[in-house]
């Protein structure tokens, strides 16, 4: 069983902002799910849909890709974001 952490995952390494980062972070099977906006372009929400479906993650909803892209402490909106695995430790 993990903890949770106290620390917002805005603050952290392990969120990337944007469909081309996400994409290229589906490529490396880094992510462990992804938060896409129901006001984001069809386009972005399609690529980004059939990406993440292919590699067997999570899409989570949001309303508004201001109000995500605030939630997130960016001053511009975000259409989707990702939320990456957490680094396993070396052995």
């Amino acid at each position: 069983m993990t903890e949770e952490s106290d620390v917002p995952l805005r603050e952290t390494d392990r969120v990337l902002v944007g469909m081309r980062e996400t994409l290229r972070a589906l490529e490396e099977n880094r992510v462990e799910f992804a938060v896409l906006a129901d006001d984001a372009d069809e386009h972005v929400k399609l690529k980004v849909f059939e990406a993440c479906k292919a590699r067997g993650v999570r899409v989570n909803r949001h309303p508004c890709k201001k109000t995500l892209g605030e939630e997130m402490g960016l001053q511009v909106s975000a259409a989707v974001i990702s939320i990456l695995k957490e680094a396993s430790p070396l052995s």
